[in-house]
């Protein structure tokens, strides 16, 4: 990720991470590597139909898509954080 880098807050509002506070950063990282490991968690789809199956198999993808915006936006976070010298263990 080049140049600016914009988060879209719960409220829908959008930000720069530049001009997020310190703890609003290290909790959005935090929330980012909770929601990977989440999907990481849940298995692969397996279904008896083949239509239910290929349905799924297109879900599991577009999240794979997602997951991959994620850790974008997670280590672009991540890199500003250690810009700004902060610890990372402090995100909650």
């Amino acid at each position: 990720m080049t140049g600016k880098v914009i988060w879209t807050t719960q409220t829908g509002e959008t930000l720069d991470i530049k001009d997020m506070t310190d703890s609003h950063l290290l909790n959005t990282i935090q929330f980012l590597k909770r929601r990977i490991d989440d999907f990481w968690s849940v298995g692969y789809p397996c279904f008896q139909g083949e239509l239910a199956q290929e349905c799924a198999e297109k879900e599991y993808e577009q999240a794979e898509e997602l997951m991959g915006e994620m850790y974008d936006m997670r280590n672009a976070m991540k890199k500003e954080a250690r810009r700004r010298g902060l610890r990372l263990c402090q995100a909650r």
